[in-house]
């Protein structure tokens, strides 16, 4: 079987994505992120005539819970009270603006320009964006994966390299691909990949770490887990599972400080609700 991605140009696609980051912090207990997006992505030709399509993307939906302890923070942005909250008013920014990104027929993005409304809402120090960089990433995520070459069931390859698994950098992973055959996934028939690799390596906290900023930040003995769905009938991902579990270690926050190890779960989905002709 060959799978091929791709974006129809006149066809408007909608994704769901889940995050979930939970961690065992020493002293201060379970401490867990949820964000859910609900992103429109609208294809057509390219402007300039070349190969590859132009992709519009904005996110329509936002869903945020934060848990720490006994406290949790909710936000959705389909409830009037959430949005005027304070919180709303920080997500308000990610909601109004658009990415247009022009992709080659391989649908790698070769570039990238934003719009909508800028400068709307307060920010919450400390609390994090959602926005036009999760949507690049959604896009670039797609291909990732699928052999490049006609598979058989029980055929495997493999890719090695670095990529971004959290705000603080990239990581170095080795991931091996195993396709498994033909399977019904809510009356539709895909092409189901087994996932399975090792991601790990160190990155440096950015500037927003307050007193960690500029350290080493290392990951150990990180384990990846997940499975691919490819839908041939519209020619992209259907469903895209990942687990990584790690054992995140801090750096001495001073002299005679030993660094502290975390455990750090992180659970990515993304599911594809429909295609349809775009309106």
């Amino acid at each position: 079987m060959r799978m091929v991605p791709a974006f129809e140009p006149g066809k408007t696609y909608r994704f769901v994505s889940e995050s979930r980051i939970r961690m065992q912090l020493p002293g201060r207990g379970i401490r867990e992120a949820i964000v859910e997006q609900q992103s429109r992505i609208d294809s057509m030709a390219r402007d300039d005539g070349r190969p590859g399509v132009s992709l519009r993307a904005r996110i329509e939906r936002l869903k945020v819970e934060f848990r720490s302890g006994e406290k949790k923070i909710l936000y959705d942005s389909f409830k009037e009270e959430d949005r005027s909250s304070k919180l709303g008013q920080h997500f308000r920014h990610s909601l109004n603006r658009w990415v247009d990104l022009k992709t080659s027929p391989d649908l790698q993005i070769v570039e990238v320009s934003h719009g909508g409304l800028e400068g709307l809402g307060t920010l919450i120090p400390g609390v994090p964006q959602f926005g036009l960089n999760d949507l690049e990433k959604l896009v670039a995520e797609i291909p990732q994966g699928l052999p490049e070459n006609a598979v058989v069931p029980g055929e495997t390859w493999q890719i090695e390299g670095r990529r971004e698994v959290t705000d603080v950098g990239e990581l170095e992973f080795d991931v091996s691909y195993r396709y498994l055959g033909p399977v019904d996934h809510e009356g539709n028939t895909c092409f189901e990949i087994e996932v399975g690799g090792q991601i790990g390596g160190d990155a440096i906290i950015s500037e927003s770490g307050g007193s960690l900023a500029d350290k080493e930040l290392s990951f150990r003995g990180s384990s990846l887990t997940g499975r691919i769905l490819f839908d041939p009938t519209v020619s992209v991902v259907r469903l895209r599972e990942q687990t990584v579990s790690m054992l995140m270690e801090l750096p001495s926050q001073g002299e005679g400080t030993p660094a502290v190890q975390i455990p750090v779960e992180q659970q990515a989905t993304i599911r594809l609700l429909h295609v349809v002709p775009t309106s």
